[in-house]
């Protein structure tokens, strides 16, 4: 085995030290551009925000929206069923909504027109978190009583 030779013109101890930085610099640029490659939490859903997502003119605006869009479906009515369905959505970035459920299990088309009638509601002023427009998850019940 040959002993390794250090270059003439490095002082004793530069060597290292010369390894030693090599070594933290390139594992400083190799945290950092994992770091630039993990991806951006621009997607997430919250339940919790700083400033909830508003329906223009407020929740009771909505709900006379409600009132005046949902179609009692012909066949829950006729066996007389009633009940609150609950919907979740999530308000989207720019206000539309997105990924609207039914909840509740009553059947009868009671679920499918709740779905609707939020599916084609307006848009809404997001919800801001940090200062800026992030995606939040909401949950509303739609009633269905016969009167």
């Amino acid at each position: 085995m040959k002993p390794i030779r250090k270059p003439q013109n490095m002082a004793p101890g530069k060597d290292i030290f010369s390894i030693l930085l090599t070594l933290l610099l390139s594992s400083t640029l190799i945290s950092s551009s994992a770091q630039s490659k993990l991806p951006q939490d621009d997607n997430k859903v919250y339940d919790n925000v700083e400033h909830a997502p508003q329906y223009k003119g407020g929740m009771n605006q909505f709900y006379r929206y409600l009132a005046k869009t949902v179609k009692y479906p012909a066949e829950a009515r006729e066996k007389k069923i009633q009940g609150k369905v609950l919907v979740s959505f999530v308000i989207e970035k720019n206000g539309s909504l997105a990924d609207v459920k039914a909840k509740s299990k009553f059947g009868h088309g009671l679920e499918e027109e709740a779905v609707r009638a939020i599916r084609n509601s307006p848009k809404w002023k997001p919800g801001m978190q940090k200062g800026k427009a992030v995606r939040v998850m909401y949950t509303v019940p739609v009633n269905f009583t016969l009167g």
